[in-house]
């Protein structure tokens, strides 16, 4: 649409070629002075200790209000000719004096601006042009006072082309504004690409994040590229949909937003846990939210939490942190450059046509840089919990050749079920026929879950099976010696019976939950645990009775959804039930311990 529009006026301006012919180049220095006093726009008024301000400019307009000025000499041959002012791409907002009278304006005000800056024609009436006199051209420029919202940074950052001329109606440079229109929505290209390359890794990022929850930096970054995203695309369509200032509020506020993101970021790489840093981040974005102006502090936090980031970038592994701390050094000065103290700091430079600026060019390098290393070291994670669940399945192979099927006897028909809570757990059960046909049971829990509860299980079935003694006192006496000072500060429970093979029973307890007798519970001493104190001497209770229950606490302690325990009484009820079955009834309650159920049943 635009190149046919550029086309329609060239053959107008063809068809028109025959007009007489007037053009005064008004490139070069204007009058300058910061202000809004409409007295600037009178011809007596004098302006020769004003500034100087060269147009077209190559530098982004300034903040506030102020005026140009430019006295023209108008040549002869303009009598009688109908006059038109070309002004350049110089401003959006801004108001047309001639002669001290107002001649036009581009529309719009500071405050909800539309994105117009292009060049602009504008009709001289004759009666203030007097051939051979002269023409005072007053310009007001209305600009938003700094921190009144955010600005079309990749717009005002296009050069400024031109033209200036006073020219003849007809031949006026009519193509000027489609080709710097084309020109503008060129330029955003680079913007929607660098939107397109950060949405790829915050993908990449937010699915590593799904498989890794723990990894909270994975997900601030996610969310840094976010904001950064909605920032640079929509500011990116905007310029393409030449929308009004209003609408790159709430971007202004995103942005704000990202810089706390920003520092977030930096304290979860560097593991830095101290409540005080999140404190000085949130608190700025919070602050600019409710007072645009206080914006800047969000630079200066970023720099803050990036001084203390630098500090934490050296062993265990200098390099990496280094570069770490590099990358988020360099995105907090640039992010300074975009909300922070460096605002007005133009780096934009154009290339091939299009206009590259060093936040995006960077902030892509670092970020996927980041990205890259993040997640190799999710990799590296990765591969370190792939190690860690090869040596528990490896622990779990041993504990269950430890933990053997109860061997045969004539006496007692013998069933264990053990289910850990993890891959290894802490319980044990371990069993023996005695040359005279007697059965020795023991069941024990160790304190803790896990692959160190599952090492103590390994020393404590060592230790039974080089046991001599049928004694059950005997027998935890030898177990609480040699497991004393091996066990991290935890401890044992456990609990030895001795099935005689005429039919008598005798126990001893360590702490652990007491057997079960035909569907009741026997009262037996309960003991010390064992590895607390060594030298217990434990005592021996003697009982009768034709089916017997050893459990873990893992059965009694089986919790639910509404926290309610399976319990004592349960566990009574259930006591006569196969081993299996009372297994699988506490597992099916809500296990939240290993669960361990011996059955002894006389059958002679």
């Amino acid at each position: 649409m635009i190149q046919l529009a550029v086309l329609a006026l060239s053959l107008m301006a063809f068809a028109a070629h025959g007009a007489p012919s007037v053009r005064v180049d008004l490139a070069g220095e204007w009058h300058y002075l910061p202000g809004d006093d409409l007295a600037y726009a009178r011809p007596e008024w004098d302006d020769s200790n004003w500034g100087r301000l060269p147009l077209p400019r190559q530098t982004e307009p300034s903040w506030g209000n102020y005026w140009l000025r430019r006295h023209i000499a108008v040549p002869t041959e303009a009598s009688g000719v109908p006059l038109a002012l070309t002004l350049g791409a110089f401003a959006e907002v801004y108001e047309v004096w001639c002669n001290g009278i107002r001649i036009g304006d581009t529309g719009g005000t500071a405050a909800d601006q539309v994105l117009s800056a292009r060049p602009r024609t504008f009709n001289i009436p004759p009666s203030l042009v007097t051939s051979g006199s002269g023409l005072l051209v007053a310009l007001r420029i209305r600009l938003p006072e700094l921190g009144q919202g955010a600005f079309p940074r990749s717009v005002r950052a296009l050069p400024d082309r031109g033209p200036y001329l006073l020219t003849d109606a007809t031949n006026a440079p009519v193509d000027a504004a489609p080709l710097y229109l084309l020109l503008r929505e060129r330029l955003v290209t680079v913007g929607f690409v660098s939107s397109a390359l950060r949405a790829l890794l915050i993908l990449m990022l937010l699915a590593a994040w799904l498989t890794e929850t723990n990894r909270r930096d994975l997900l601030a970054l996610a969310l840094l590229l976010a904001a950064d995203f909605t920032v640079r695309f929509f500011e990116s369509l905007n310029v393409v949909q030449d929308a009004s200032r209003s609408a790159f509020i709430w971007q202004a506020r995103v942005s704000v937003l990202t810089g706390s993101v920003l520092g977030w970021f930096a304290l979860e790489v560097f593991r830095i846990r101290a409540r005080w840093p999140y404190l000085a981040i949130w608190l700025p974005s919070i602050l600019a939210l409710m007072l645009p102006s206080a914006r800047f502090l969000v630079g200066g936090s970023t720099v803050a939490i990036l001084l203390l980031s630098l500090r934490q970038a050296f062993p265990p592994r200098p390099i990496e942190r280094m570069t770490m701390a590099l990358s988020v050094a360099a995105l907090t000065l640039l992010h300074s450059q975009r909300v922070g103290p460096l605002v007005m700091t133009n780096l934009y430079w154009a290339a091939g046509g299009y206009l590259f600026h060093l936040y995006d060019v960077l902030s892509i390098l670092l970020t996927a840089g980041m990205t890259l290393q993040l997640l190799l070291s999710l990799g590296a994670d990765r591969r370190e919990k792939e190690r860690l669940t090869s040596e528990m399945e490896a622990a779990r192979t041993v504990q269950n050749l430890l933990l053997t099927p109860p061997p045969a006897s004539d006496a007692y028909q013998t069933a264990a079920v053990y289910l850990p809570a993890t891959q290894v757990g802490g319980d044990f059960y371990w069993t023996r026929v005695e040359p005279d046909g007697a059965l020795l049971v023991v069941v024990g829990d160790v304190s803790g879950k896990g692959l160190r509860a599952a090492m103590l299980v390994s020393v404590a079935v060592g230790i039974l099976r080089n046991e001599k003694s049928d004694s059950p006192a005997a027998i935890l006496g030898a177990l609480n010696d040699g497991l004393t000072g091996h066990t991290g500060g935890g401890f044992v429970t456990c609990c030895c019976a001795r099935f005689d093979a005429g039919g008598g029973v005798t126990i001893a307890n360590a702490g652990h939950p007491s057997p079960y007798c035909d569907g009741r519970e026997v009262e037996v001493a309960a003991g010390l645990p064992l590895g607390v104190v060594a030298g217990v001497a434990y005592e021996e209770s003697v009982v009768g009775g034709e089916r017997f229950t050893l459990v873990s606490d893992g059965v009694v302690e089986a919790e639910n959804a509404q926290r309610e325990l399976f319990g004592f009484d349960r566990t009574r009820e259930i006591s006569t039930k196969s081993a299996q079955d009372i297994a699988e009834a506490a597992q099916s309650w809500g296990q939240n311990d290993d669960i361990t159920v011996v059955t002894v049943r006389r059958t002679a």
